[in-house]
């Protein structure tokens, strides 16, 4: 199975355990999770020995869904874009932040980098670097200079996809919880 994202890797959201049995979203689509076609998994709803109504509900009747990859609602994000492309802040909260936490004794899961963006485009997600004063885009021919890219994200913001250290900045910036459920691997990097 490929691995991409948007900001989840396709192998964590490919596949869930009912009473003892997998069941797995087959597909060939690469790139952003957020972006590939989710009718290919009515043929695991199928698979189901019974019917499950709250799969059927969500994914065939009333499910409410954000498209996070939206120019408006990257735009709202882009002051963390440049800052984050040209002063590296959260490389430097996070990296303390992890660092008390691991005094206190925990653990922590994410490790911060110098930019926490992605570069999204065609099935294309790679990390941005910066080297030797231009941003490269990995494993591509893709550079650009500052100018170019602080110009890319005034007028095409939808192509920088947050990695783990801001995606949930970026997810309550959109849509603010009141609380927050989660699993045993997200609880610790939100806190971090």
């Amino acid at each position: 199975m490929p691995k991409s994202h948007e900001d989840h890797d396709f192998a964590e959201i490919a596949s869930f355990n009912l009473f003892g049995k997998k069941y797995t979203w087959e597909t060939e689509q690469k790139g952003a999770v957020g972006r590939m076609n989710p009718a290919e998994l009515q043929a695991v709803l199928e698979q189901l020995p019974e019917k499950a109504e709250l799969f059927d509900n969500a994914y065939n009747h009333g499910l409410i869904s954000i498209d996070g990859d939206d120019r408006a609602l990257k735009s709202l994000f882009s002051d963390v874009i440049k800052d984050d492309l040209q002063n590296h802040t959260a490389n430097a909260i996070v990296s303390d932040t992890s660092k008390k936490i691991q005094e206190l004794g925990y653990e922590t899961q994410i490790s911060p980098r110098e930019i926490n963006f992605f570069y999204l485009e065609n099935g294309l997600r790679e990390r941005i670097v910066k080297e030797d004063g231009q941003y490269k885009v990995l494993n591509s021919e893709i550079v650009f200079s500052e100018s170019e890219i602080l110009q890319l994200v005034d007028n095409e913001p939808e192509k920088f996809s947050p990695n783990v250290v801001l995606r949930p900045l970026y997810q309550q910036m959109i849509l603010p919880n009141l609380a927050y459920i989660g699993g045993p691997s997200e609880v610790p990097y939100w806190l971090q």
